[in-house]
Order: structure tokens, then C-alpha cells, then sequence
């Protein structure tokens, strides 16, 4: 037993703070207390009560202490839930005993020291609460974690009103200090006698705290010359007319009281990321207006609740099943507690199925889907539930079951050749392919280019033509007939292996079922220019496949038809554009990468981006705005339909543009609501340079930032 103690201990270390209330607590109640043991003053076991925090750190025992703070292998707790306890039997009395997981978290929290609430490890002080209520109830509360006694002597805190700047500074009365684990509160002198009573400094207009929801705030430390900002509220240059958006909160600044999770350890001076755009990612929490309850002291921990289960990662195996085939589903489930259980739940045509999911490794959980009928589409979602009840509910997924017999021709017995002429051993072969849509054809020329991939790597993409356009194409799917297919689709591509001036293709295609988003999509090969060029190392092996080329730079900005180049400094590789991607070349420029599909035109391999997107400025410079702006033409065709799809794939990430200002900053009107705001500009003549953090407006098809 104690050499399994031992380890516990060590792998604690990784696990970080555990908080008693919502990890520990919950654990205790489902296997000690629900049953009716240890409960009733302990009446029933031997005077031991585990029905609360206080009754469990006054057990004792003949053996020594139920807990022993910081000493997890002499508590007798963790004795006696291991195999071999030193005395009696291993608890929970005849079982189902905890897993090493479960034990581990209570043996984590024990060499914590055992505290109901946990203690983070802060450095310097932070805010750690901000009100502005109605009227004159407004007050900021600043935390000291660090460990000792802080005085404020050297602290300021930095006022900035309507966008204007840091203007203004308060200042500690000398000698005034927060103690460790205390919090200092500074409220205006007509605030609620409840927010006064916990104040250490009340202050008459005009303070630091008369601030309405669009000033900001910063805490900085000053020794002699050296300025340290440490954490700010707001943006000091930004005037967002009434407050910042906060956890996905609209004006979250304004009318609410925000308190810092008790998981933040340091301010934060990018006020963006503290803020967040969502409950999980923001450092705070928003309360409503004239909520007071938690002014005076931090951490509160009770105020975050349990956090839901993440599950991340699923796919499938094979990747096209057949109707022989048994289907392993598999997915990464994490959570801030413990698993109770993972559920994957399938559907074939009529009723769902539910099949638990076995923990097999790590946070890796496994479900078969037994063998169904050829032609089934076979959906399924994965449910995870955790120590809390909080319940998680992956998005449906689904394949297509082909047959067996070698109807599905895999794209790498079309595509791999050794004949120096490249061309394809099923050349003029009719075929059905199974794969997942890299490129759609919205937007080539002509609507003609359809990219299919079944796996990732060489030999294992390619093109799907249709000379008519594939807008008019009959696609098969679950809705019906319907004319269009979108990236990251799964699709059967039935149609005859032709070669074109050298490039291997589908055409002649005479059905295509379209299955719906694929399970496991397909991430673009890094390869080198030498790799992909005119006669490059591989370049017919990575003909119709994605791919991507990284730190290149332009070497000729015009090789006519709107082609042009880069190179990694050895090799250079041509770029085509069947899609309008909107970047313009000039010879120099430096670029992070370059992703696309590949083909083969006019005795020349070509790199085909497919979106604004796939080509990515180098680090520092300007990002273009149609980068920030353009979608699949896919997404955009949803847009009517829901709230997610029209929506920039660069969302929550903090970019630098550059362009000509066409309106004044402030807000301007459009249609039945906000379209824009610029809020801060540096004009430079003609021109601005903008920093600022996306935020998408939806009306209808329009998008602005």
C-alpha cells in the first residue's frame, strides 16, 4: 500500500488545485454518505460523519487522523480506500471500490492541505471585483494572494474616461496595506451601506470608483522610474459607448458586478482575453446589477459551479466502414472532476441504440457500432456525464456503410503509378470513390472542380470534374436531391478515371451521395516547394491532395494568368487561382504559409488556395481584411439558418489591419441595428492601422468588424 501512496503523491503534483465543495464533497456523498453510512453524527460508523467538510477534518481513529493536511500516506482516508488497507477492510464496505483516478484526486487535494476552499498561488495583487451599479453603488475590490503582507504605498490605480487615455491616478494613503488572503474595497461615498461596510476606502465624486461602464481601470506598481501595469478593466483607448462585452455578457461592464474566478492567479493587462467571449473562457463572472453579496473577501469558488465534460477528438474505424465491418468509435473525454460515464448513442435508420464507452487509456474512450447493411447512413453523438451530473453532448456524426466486394475503389490504387508518364493504372476505368470534400467547387472556374480525399498523405486525393458546372449537378442526399456539397463533407463519387493533358481525374461522374459532414476530416500535408513543384521529388504523388507549404516568401508576384510563386529560399513552386483568395503578390513579401489543393495545368503543378484564408501573412504584418471577412460560399449560403456559419474564421483572434478609413470613428447605422465600430485610429493621411479583437454583428448576410 504505501508504495502505491508514493505514487499517488508524485503524480498529485500534475493535477493543481482541487477544490473541496465541488470535487471532494461529491465524491464522499456518492459512495459514504447517500447510502446512509457516516452520516447521522456518525452514529452508524463509528462515530465517523462524512456528510460535511467540517465533521470529516474532526475524524480521528484509533490509527490516527481521517486527514492529515499535506500528508495524504498517514491519512487514514486514503488507507483505507487502497487494495491493501494496514487494518480492517477496503472501503467503500463491499464496494464498487474508487478507481486510481478518483483516489489520486482525493490524495491531491489532502497534500494541498486539506482546505475548503483553494488558495491559488498569486504573485502580485489583481482585481478581484468590480461593480457598477445603479446609481452611486460602484466599488473596486483589489486581492492580495501572494503570501505576505503587501503595502500599497507603491501601487496606483490608472483612470481612463470615454476612450481618452490614462489620465488620471489614484493613490494609497502611506502606511496602508492588505494583508494576505484580504482584499482592500473601494467605494463611493453613496453606495449602499451594506458595500460601505466592507470598504477600506469610501471616497466623494470625483474617484477612482465614479466610473460608469466605459471607463477603464488599470493597477500598476511603481518603483522609482519603472512603471509594472499589472492588471487593467477595459481598453484605456476605447470608447465602446456604454461597456465591454465580458464572458459573452453584452456590455458586461455596465449594470453588473463582475468578480474574478477563483482560478486566476495574476492580473491580466490584455484586457481581451481577460474579458473573454463566453462563460468558460472569460477570467470573470457577471453578475447582476446591485449584487453585493460577495464584496470583502476572494476567492468564490461557489459562484463557477461544476464544469461540463469536454469531448474532443472522435473518429472512427475504418474510416469507410463496410457492411462487414464492426465500427470503433473513439473520442478524448476530459473533465475537471471524474468521468461517470460516456455513452455513445447510434442510429441506422429507425430507433437509437446506446452503447457505454470504455475508458481504454488515458482520457481515450471506445464504442463499437456492430456491422450494419450496405447502404446505411449511420448516425451517432456521444454523451458524457461526470462526477457533478453535468451532462456533455457531442455533435451527430455520421458514415456511410459501403459494400463489400471492392466496389469502393480507395483513391490510392487510382492515383499511385510508378509508369513515368503518370498516368493512372485504372485509367478509363469506371470507379465509386469514398472520401471527404478538401475543396468545394463554389467558386472555381466555372464551378467545374470538385477535390475528393479519403486519407491523408500522397496518393491519395483528386480531382472530380464537372464540365457543366457542379451548381446544376443532382446530388443525392438525405434531404433529397439537392445542387450543392461543402467542404469537409463526406461523399460516393461514382464516375470513369480519365487522364487530362496529364492530370488524373474523375469525370464522366454519374452519381454523387452526399453523407453529411465527415467524422474525420482531412488535415493539408506540409510539404516543401521541392516536393510539390514542376518535377519535384513528389509532385505526382500529392497531385489532387491538400496540402501546405510553410515560411516561403514571393519570388515573382507575375508569371501571367494570374499565377505567381514563392519559394523557401531553394525551391520554388507555382501558385494558380481556380479561387478568388484575394491576395495580391508583390515580390518579397514574407508569408507563415500556404495551404491548398494541388493540380497539374499547362505543363505546370500548381498550388490552388482555395479561400482568403489558406494564405497567411508572416508573423507582425497586417492581416488582409478579407482574411478576416470571406467564408466558404457554403457557410454562406447557411447563413439564413443559423447563427454560426456566416461567421469569420478568425473569431476571438487579435489582429493588426491595414486599410483606408471609408467612415469617422464612433458608431454608425445600418439597417435595424450596429454595423460598425471603429473605436480606436491612429489616422496616418489617408490610411489607419486598426489593433483591435474581432466582433462579428449578424443581419441577415452581412458581416462587419
Amino acid at each position: 500500500m504505501k508504495k502505491s501512496i508514493l505514487i499517488i503523491m508524485a503524480m498529485g503534483m500534475l493535477i493543481g488545485q482541487v477544490d473541496y465543495e465541488s470535487q471532494i464533497q461529491t465524491i464522499i456523498d456518492a459512495n459514504c454518505t447517500n447510502s446512509g453510512c457516516h452520516t447521522n453524527g456518525g452514529g452508524y460508523q463509528n462515530g465517523l460523519d462524512l456528510s460535511s467538510y467540517d465533521n470529516l477534518m474532526a475524524g480521528t481513529s484509533d490509527h490516527g487522523p481521517v486527514i492529515n493536511p499535506g500528508d495524504s500516506e498517514n491519512s487514514i482516508l486514503i488507507q483505507k480506500l487502497g487494495d491493501e488497507p494496514p487494518f480492517g477492510n477496503q472501503m467503500p464496505n463491499n464496494g464498487p471500490y474508487l478507481d486510481a483516478t478518483t483516489i489520486l484526486l482525493i490524495a491531491t487535494w489532502i497534500d494541498e492541505g486539506a482546505l475548503e476552499t483553494p488558495v491559488v498561488d498569486v504573485t502580485d495583487l489583481f482585481f478581484s471585483e468590480y461593480a457598477e451599479g445603479s446609481s452611486n453603488n460602484k466599488y473596486l475590490e483589489i486581492y492580495n494572494g501572494t503570501g505576505a503582507s503587501v503595502v500599497l504605498t507603491n501601487y496606483q490605480i490608472a483612470q481612463a474616461v470615454n476612450g481618452g487615455g490614462w489620465q488620471y491616478y489614484h493613490t494609497f494613503t502611506t502606511g496602508t496595506s492588505i494583508a494576505d488572503g484580504d482584499v482592500w474595497v473601494i467605494a463611493t461615498d453613496q453606495a449602499d451601506a451594506f458595500i460601505q461596510a466592507a470598504a477600506d476606502e469610501i471616497l466623494p465624486y470625483p474617484s477612482v470608483v465614479h466610473h460608469n461602464g466605459d471607463d477603464a481601470r488599470g493597477l500598476i506598481s511603481i518603483s522609482g522610474t519603472d512603471t509594472t501595469w499589472i492588471d487593467i478593466i477595459g481598453d484605456p483607448n476605447n470608447d465602446p459607448g456604454s461597456g465591454w462585452d465580458v464572458a459573452g455578457v453584452t456590455n458586461g461592464t455596465q449594470n453588473h458586478t463582475l468578480v474574478r474566478k477563483s482560478t486566476v492567479t495574476s492580473g491580466n493587462t490584455d484586457w481581451s482575453v481577460s474579458a473573454g467571449t463566453t462563460m468558460d473562457n472569460s477570467e470573470w463572472i457577471v453578475l447582476d446589477q446591485d449584487t453585493w453579496t460577495y464584496v470583502g473577501s476572494h476567492p468564490h469558488a461557489e459562484l463557477e459551479g461544476p464544469v461540463p465534460p469536454t469531448i474532443s477528438s472522435i473518429a472512427i474505424e475504418p474510416s469507410s466502414p463496410t457492411e462487414e465491418d464492426d465500427v470503433l468509435v473513439s473520442a478524448a473525454i476530459t473533465d475537471d472532476g471524474t468521468i461517470a460515464s460516456a455513452t455513445l448513442s447510434y442510429n441506422s435508420g429507425s430507433t437509437n441504440t446506446e452503447v457505454t464507452m470504455a475508458n481504454t487509456t488515458g482520457d481515450t474512450y471506445t464504442g463499437t457500432i456492430p456491422a450494419q447493411a450496405a447502404g446505411t447512413t449511420v448516425t451517432f453523438s456521444i454523451t458524457a456525464i461526470d462526477n457533478d451530473d453535468s451532462t456533455t453532448t457531442s455533435d451527430e456524426s455520421s458514415y456511410l456503410v459501403n459494400p463489400t466486394g471492392g466496389e469502393i475503389t480507395a483513391i490510392y490504387d487510382i492515383q499511385y503509378t510508378t509508369d513515368s508518364s503518370g498516368d493512372s493504372p485504372l485509367n478509363g476505368q469506371t470507379v465509386t470513390i469514398s472520401g471527404i470534400v478538401t475543396a468545394e467547387f463554389w467558386g472555381s472556374s466555372s464551378n467545374r472542380y470538385l477535390y475528393v480525399q479519403d486519407v491523408e498523405g500522397p496518393w491519395n486525393g483528386v480531382v472530380c470534374f464537372e464540365y457543366g458546372g457542379w451548381d446544376i449537378f443532382d446530388f443525392s442526399s438525405s434531404a433529397g436531391t439537392v445542387h450543392s456539397v461543402a467542404e469537409g463533407d463526406s461523399v460516393t463519387v461514382t464516375g470513369t478515371v480519365e487522364e487530362y493533358y496529364n492530370l488524373t481525374e474523375i469525370g464522366s461522374i454519374t452519381s454523387v451521395i452526399v453523407h453529411g459532414p465527415a467524422v474525420n476530416m482531412i488535415s493539408p500535408a506540409i510539404v516543401t516547394p521541392g516536393q510539390i513543384m514542376t518535377g519535384g521529388s513528389d509532385t505526382e504523388a500529392y497531385e489532387g491532395c491538400l496540402v501546405t507549404v510553410e515560411n516561403v516568401t514571393v519570388d515573382n508576384a507575375d508569371l501571367n494568368n494570374g499565377e505567381w510563386s514563392v519559394t523557401d529560399g531553394t525551391n520554388s513552386v507555382r501558385v494558380d487561382d481556380i479561387w478568388d483568395f484575394y491576395y495580391f503578390p508583390e515580390t518579397g513579401q514574407a508569408l507563415a504559409g500556404i495551404a491548398g489543393v494541388m493540380t497539374y495545368t499547362y505543363s505546370d503543378a500548381k498550388l490552388e488556395p482555395r479561400l482568403a484564408r489558406d494564405v497567411v501573412e508572416a508573423d507582425g504584418a497586417p492581416v488582409r481584411l478579407q482574411r478576416i471577412q470571406q467564408v466558404l460560399y457554403s457557410d454562406l449560403m447557411k447563413a439564413g439558418e443559423d447563427e454560426d456559419s456566416d461567421k469569420s474564421y478568425m473569431v476571438d483572434e487579435t489582429v493588426t489591419i491595414e486599410g483606408i478609413v471609408t467612415m469617422p470613428s464612433g458608431l454608425s447605422y445600418a439597417g435595424a441595428g450596429v454595423k460598425f465600430i471603429f473605436a480606436y485610429m491612429v489616422v496616418l493621411g489617408a490610411q489607419f492601422c486598426l489593433m483591435t479583437r474581432i466582433v462579428l454583428l449578424f443581419q441577415h448576410f452581412s458581416k462587419a468588424i
